[in-house]
């Protein structure tokens, strides 16, 4: 088990841990003929126990491993949690909220690390791709669909920026920017940001924020930007 790509060397976690899958709740309705029809779907946070091995070395005691391995782990912090035997580039967004030790030895002991997702899919790399003024087609990597930030620097006097898709996702910012100014827009929290200033009231704003899918898009811009996302995964 590692937590934010660094190893906790006392814990191993067990063979038989299956890497918890994202689990769908579904609003439903009872059907007139019997059964019931499902609707929309969403992702809710969940807490899930990994089990897991401990160790300890000779004059070592539990109490003082319980009380490392707790300084470690309860941060009160998001991290990144991933497994040595999974891919250890994807990784949950997780707190910590409990060390269960269920079985004590004279060397090991066994028990659970229990975690609460901010998000029950895994997060992949983070994908950067340049987006230019010509339409280009890139490919959106992953498995289901992730928000996305902008960044650019504006190298001319303009006043707009364009973005357009051809997945439904569109920006249209109204202003008079000046070459030098660096422009950050971001799917989370609809932020626009101009050289550090929060500019969402400032603005002329015409879009439709969307997430990225996975898979082609087609995309260009009125001034050459980054765009940048995680990848992820049920």
């Amino acid at each position: 088990m590692m937590i934010n790509g660094q190893k906790l060397n006392r814990v191993e976690v067990s063979s038989s841990f299956a890497r918890n899958p994202a689990r769908y709740t579904y609003s439903s309705s009872s059907r007139s003929s019997g059964g019931a029809r499902l609707g929309s779907f969403r992702l809710d946070a969940e807490e899930f126990a990994i089990p897991v091995m401990l160790y300890k070395e000779k004059g070592e005691t539990w109490d003082e491993i319980i009380e490392e391995l707790t300084s470690i782990l309860y941060t009160g912090e998001f991290e990144r949690i991933s497994f040595a035997h999974g891919n250890p580039n994807r990784y949950y967004r997780a707190k910590v909220v409990a060390l269960e030790i269920t079985e004590e030895y004279y060397h090991n002991a066994y028990g659970n690390i229990v975690i609460a997702c901010e998000d029950q899919r895994m997060f992949g790399e983070e994908q950067t791709f340049n987006v230019t003024t010509s339409n280009t087609t890139h490919v959106i990597t992953g498995q289901d669909k992730t928000p996305w930030e902008i960044s650019l620097r504006f190298s001319e006097h303009t006043d707009k920026f364009e973005l357009t898709t051809n997945s439904g996702l569109y920006l249209l910012l109204g202003y008079e920017f000046v070459e030098g100014d660096s422009l950050t827009i971001k799917y989370e929290g609809r932020e626009v940001i101009l050289n550090g200033r929060d500019l969402r009231h400032s603005i002329r704003l015409k879009s439709n924020f969307d997430y990225l899918y996975p898979g082609d898009i087609m995309i260009r811009a009125s001034h050459n930007c980054e765009m940048k996302y995680d990848e992820r995964f049920f």
